[in-house]
């Protein structure tokens, strides 16, 4: 969101070994398929449950999620950006 008078709130998380974030834009739970109805965070959780379950990695998600928009779409043209980002934080390297 770049929207003057927004009221952006920050906020801190620790991470703890073996987390794993998923980040993305509004443009993948509001994806629409042609009869217009939007793919939704309900979906978009089974996914990434899924992905948690298979013990898939950060671009394993990527493509599992990106996969599964892309497939409820069908030839539907896309209406918005469809960006992620999922990390893997396996923790602090040890010397």
């Amino acid at each position: 969101c770049a929207v003057t008078g927004y009221d952006y709130r920050s906020a801190t998380r620790q991470l703890a070994p073996g987390a794993r974030l998923c980040l993305m834009t509004d443009g993948v739970a509001e994806a629409q398929n042609a009869q217009g109805e939007l793919y939704g965070a309900a979906r978009l959780q089974a996914v990434l449950e899924r992905s948690r379950r298979e013990g898939s990695g950060a671009a394993a998600v990527v493509k599992a999620v990106e996969g599964d928009v892309l497939a409820f779409c069908g030839d539907a043209d896309v209406s918005d950006d469809l960006t992620l980002l999922a990390l893997h934080w396996r923790g602090c390297a040890t010397p």
